[in-house]
């Protein structure tokens, strides 16, 4: 029976790119990274893999899993962390919810 490595912590992400900027602007792809900004930590996941992983928000720090949406961010945070231009119009609803 195999024993499941658990992490020592959870990994705070910062989206990087391993390939130098000059060759980019030679027309070369860029490889996009998630590195994990711990000091003591060397971890980092490519972005296509990325999806579904377990990561912390890089404004509350809770604990968040990484989908579709916080993947294109270059410093990864949760649903709740996200500030949306439409905010005040979803604050009018709960109020009117909540009214009834």
């Amino acid at each position: 029976m195999t024993k499941l490595k658990l992490p020592k912590h959870i990994h705070l992400y910062k989206r990087i790119n391993l390939v130098p900027s000059y060759k980019v602007k030679r027309g070369a792809d860029p490889y996009l990274v998630f590195e994990c900004q711990s000091p003591t930590c060397s971890h980092w996941i490519p972005l296509v893999r990325a999806l579904g992983k377990l990561c912390e928000c890089n404004k509350c720090h809770r604990p968040m899993i990484l989908d579709k949406e916080t993947v294109t961010h270059a410093r990864p945070h949760c649903q709740e962390c996200i500030i949306r231009r439409n905010k005040p119009e979803l604050d009018k609803l709960a109020e009117l919810l909540e009214e009834l």
